[in-house]
């Protein structure tokens, strides 16, 4: 949420010319976004979540993308939240609310060479 700690992208990852924004001001990536409407046209079905607060934000976007009908898969070690446990609680609520496939990095990178 522009503003608020960690907002900025990092340089590593920072959004090329043709890459399409959407800014988040709530939780959920979805809530009073165009996430969902962008995502439908341009005919994406999958989406693969990292993040920041793997126990609030990210939580919130994969039930809303679960909700949605999105086929989602998290990655686990590219999530974070402020503490360990509260990490492994969201990834673990993801998993059993969403039915969420959970994979690491580079399981996601051999995957998508």
């Amino acid at each position: 949420i522009r503003g608020t700690w960690g907002w900025q992208v990092a340089e590593q990852i920072a959004p090329k010319e043709d890459d399409v924004l959407v800014e988040k001001i709530k939780y959920s990536g979805f809530l009073k976004t165009k996430l969902d409407e962008t995502l439908k046209n341009l005919g994406i079905k999958e989406l693969f979540v990292i993040g920041v607060y793997s126990s609030i934000c990210v939580l919130c976007t994969t039930i809303d993308a679960h909700q949605r009908d999105y086929k989602v898969t998290i990655i686990k070690d590219c999530m974070a939240a402020d503490t360990l446990e509260n990490n492994n609680r969201g990834i673990a609520t993801m998993e059993d609310v969403c039915h969420t496939k959970a994979i690491v990095l580079t399981e996601f990178l051999e995957k998508n060479k």
